[in-house]
């Protein structure tokens, strides 16, 4: 049989971990700048390759932003209101190499000498690997060329922007069909980022039958938000819980010195 290759670019960002033998690393994932109009400050990020060849690679930036499903979305440098792109610089290059096992350091700044950021600003920092190298070939001989793409988010808010403020927007049932074999019914909690930070956090559920008393705890959800944003959480209950009245309550925890927010939705099964 003749071999097929394929291409694919293989994307990490956030807390996702690589393949130890795949690709590039780099670490941390994450920036988040907070220094006043008219000063600079840096990071260092630490580049790996983690594989036995030499690792040709470049670095670029991007603006992004969630969907209120929590997806992320990416746009060309300076397009968002909310993108810093624009006073990031890295050193010494955007254009490396890296032998085997080797590992380099970038000097990632954020230069507000000339420019002003009064409110909160997000970009994306890429790390992408520019020769693609072979990886395990499938079931029926089909070849997978991977190119491995990080992305290292960057944060920054202002040293007097501190609030912290998630409200419950809706609650309520989910009237789209249902696709799932597995969920009786959806519901839907509607979450808004009124604060004036970036702020990320999770989501216990309950359910308690109003017949008989028992309650059931279902799987917790995290979510990622950005001041402004509305994230919309999807929860299913399972087809297996018995049928009857009950009530879910939905507990809202963003951060130990935080105050809960609650919600309450009644459901029939």
């Amino acid at each position: 049989m003749n071999r097929i290759t394929l291409s694919a670019i293989l994307f990490i960002i956030g807390c996702l971990q690589t393949n130890a033998q795949v690709g590039i690393a780099a670490s941390p994932m994450k920036l988040e700048f907070d220094n006043l109009a008219g000063t600079a400050k840096s990071y260092t990020v630490t580049v790996s390759n983690p594989t036995s060849r030499i690792l040709e690679a470049n670095i670029t930036l991007s603006d992004w932003d969630r969907d209120t499903l929590g997806d992320i979305h990416f746009y060309t440098p300076g397009t968002l209101s909310s993108s810093c792109s624009n006073v990031i610089k890295v050193f010494p290059s955007t254009n490396f190499l890296l032998q085997p096992y080797e590992k380099k350091d970038f000097t990632v700044m954020m230069d507000l000498s000339s420019s002003k950021a009064d409110s909160a600003k997000n970009s994306m920092l890429f790390f992408t690997q520019l020769n693609s190298q072979r990886g395990s070939n499938g079931e029926n001989g089909v070849g997978v060329n991977l190119t491995v793409r990080i992305g290292v988010q960057i944060f920054y808010n202002s040293p007097t922007a501190t609030k912290k403020n998630i409200e419950i927007e809706k609650f309520i049932e989910d009237i789209t069909p249902n696709k799932d074999t597995t969920v009786s019914k959806n519901v839907l909690l509607t979450l808004k980022n009124k604060g004036d930070v970036e702020t990320d956090g999770k989501v216990s559920f309950e359910l308690l039958n109003l017949k008989t008393g028992e309650k059931i705890n279902l799987p917790e959800a995290k979510f990622y938000t950005l001041p402004t944003a509305k994230r919309i959480l999807k929860i299913g209950i399972p087809l297996k819980i018995p049928k009857g009245k009950y009530s879910i309550t939905a507990l809202v925890d963003f951060g130990a010195e935080q105050e809960l927010k609650i919600g309450e939705l009644e459901v029939q099964l």
